[in-house]
């Protein structure tokens, strides 16, 4: 399957402009993990990847338990998601890499 095929499969919540133009999106995993988030540079630093993540993550995982166990996978030199996941209560658990 193609990434796109597979991208329009996952569940997604995404931030739109009036005139329809995404600027903020976020994707959960097949495994219920948050896998993809971003947003487009003139709209950073004002919340919304955090906020189109924290509703992706409380409305769409609900079918993956109700322990409130989100994950993410964050690369270690990614600092700027590193911060919006703690800014969600998040920690890191586990660190690997191959």
């Amino acid at each position: 399957m193609g990434s796109s095929k597979l991208l329009l499969k996952l569940p997604s919540l995404f931030i739109k402009l009036e005139d329809g133009t995404p600027v903020a999106w976020a994707f959960l995993a097949v495994d219920g993990s948050l896998c993809s988030v971003h947003c487009e540079e003139p709209f950073r630093r004002r919340g919304l990847a955090k906020t189109v993540s924290a509703k992706l993550l409380h409305t769409k995982t609900s079918s993956f338990g109700n322990d409130n166990f989100a994950a993410a996978d964050v690369a270690p030199d990614n600092t700027s998601s590193q911060e919006m996941c703690k800014s969600l209560n998040g920690s890191v658990h586990w660190a690997g890499s191959w």
